[in-house]
Order: C-alpha cells, then structure tokens, then sequence
C-alpha cells in the first residue's frame, strides 16, 4: 500500500515538473533546436547553427517595426546571419492569404512564417514590441525587446 501510494506521488510530481518546463518561456542559455519555415514566398527557411540574429514579431506593429528596419537596410547591409521569423497564427487563414501574404510578397526580404503558433509559442513578445534574439550556435546569449524600428537597428548592429 504504501510502496503504491509513493508510486502515484512520484509520477504525480513527474508530470508536475514537466508541465513546468514545458509551459518555460525562451531564457538566456536556453538553445533552440534548428528548424525549418516557410517564407511568404512558399520557400524554405532555415535556423541554423550560422544564424546569430533572430528577430521575431508576434502582432501587427512589432512586424511593422521590424519592415521599417528591414526595409531602411539595402539588401548588401543586411546580415546573412539573420533569420526573421513572424508568429501569424492569430491571423485569420482569409486575412493572411488574401491580405498579408500578397503584401509581404513586395517586401525585399524574406519572412519564416510560423502559421500554427506552435514553434514560436513560448518565444518572448508582445504583438506591440519586436523581438531580438542573439544566439551562438542555437544558443540564445541575449533577448531584446523593441518598439522602433530606430531601437532595432541598434540592437542588430
């Protein structure tokens, strides 16, 4: 009896403290797994161990912030080592496909669209703030959050 309810507590307590962990926002240390996204154009997207800067938008004006920055940068001034990553899932399927996609087609950089919201959901930000993340071979070495294009491109420097 005894041995059984010590059992229970035990995997009552496992579940617990996976819950825990599972439910952790992105930290410091943390290191991402490398992953692929489709971008606005239906191509392949990468996180790799190359990629050092990850900028990430949840809602519509951390993803206007990180256009405006984006889009001041010419094409040769932009890093190769940046991968920018927006969380479209609040967006309805209509909206995004007859609204956002065509116009995020005319952007001159390219967009890793994370359309269920799984990958991104325990990713720091607000739909109002962009996001920085620096990373050293997937691991994250600084997080950064932003509310103008101005703040981004200082933090991406």
């Amino acid at each position: 009896m005894k041995a059984t309810v010590i059992k229970v507590m035990l995997l009552a307590l496992g579940i617990l403290i996976s819950l825990t962990v599972w439910a952790a926002e992105l930290a410091m240390d943390d290191t991402l797994p490398a992953f692929e996204l489709q971008d606005q154009h239906e191509q392949t997207m990468r996180l790799t161990e190359d990629t050092r800067i990850l900028l990430f938008s949840r809602g519509m004006q951390a993803s206007e912030t990180i256009n405006q920055a984006l889009t001041s940068l010419s094409s040769e001034k932009l890093p190769q080592d940046l991968l920018y990553v927006a969380d479209i899932s609040a967006m309805p399927s209509l909206i995004a496909k007859f609204v956002a996609l065509p116009q995020m087609r005319d952007l001159p950089f390219r967009i890793a669209l994370d359309s269920e919201g799984e990958l991104t959901r325990d990713w720091p930000g607000d739909a109002k703030r962009a996001t920085v993340i620096k990373l050293e071979r997937l691991t994250v070495i600084s997080m950064t959050q932003v509310g103008s294009s101005e703040a981004l491109l200082e933090a991406i420097k």
